[in-house]
């Protein structure tokens, strides 16, 4: 199998829910021109260390690439479904520490949240970390877990000045 690509889609839910079911129907038909991998396979794949490349597209833009690209790439399929939906809670200090240097485009810098997979029914603790070098190293344990794992985990990945953490955003992705 050649490298494995992953096009993260990323769709934003202000539009009309009428719109969003008719729009994530054409993306759905057209990812079913993609050749699938499954989570087991893509877990044999180490890609907790990367460079991530992401892209915004408009909807008609995104529809066009997605023709485009299902001889390049790969999609994850979880019980017959190949649009995933994930919830997310982003953790952050009280004065937006890990937000602010992201948004200020530092390098060396860390991302920590919560996931939960919908269709596998996975849960995990998260953290990202973006060294110098745009390169991003994902560490994630399983959840639920025990307060001292989590803790260990937490401190084991972090500085210091990161480890007093408080939920700072939601949301989901399809």
């Amino acid at each position: 199998m050649a490298d494995i690509a992953v096009l993260n889609l990323q769709i934003s839910e202000s539009f009309d829910l009428i719109i969003m079911d008719k729009q994530n129907s054409v993306i759905e038909e057209k990812l079913q021109g993609f050749d699938a991998i499954a989570l087991s396979e893509l877990n044999d794949h180490n890609l907790q260390r990367r460079i991530d490349s992401k892209y915004i597209f408009s909807y008609a833009a995104l529809v066009e690439a997605l023709g485009l690209l299902s001889d390049e790439f790969y999609v994850l399929e979880v019980n017959n479904k190949r649009l995933q939906t994930y919830n997310n809670v982003y953790y952050d200090t009280a004065d937006f520490k890990l937000y602010n240097k992201h948004h200020n485009g530092h390098k060396n810098r860390y991302k920590v949240r919560t996931r939960h997979y919908l269709d596998s029914n996975l849960s995990f603790l998260e953290l990202k970390f973006k060294d110098n070098k745009s390169v991003t190293t994902k560490s994630k344990i399983p959840l639920p877990n025990s307060k001292d794992n989590i803790k260990n985990f937490i401190f084991r990945n972090l500085p210091v000045e990161y480890t007093k953490l408080m939920p700072s955003l939601k949301n989901q992705y399809k």
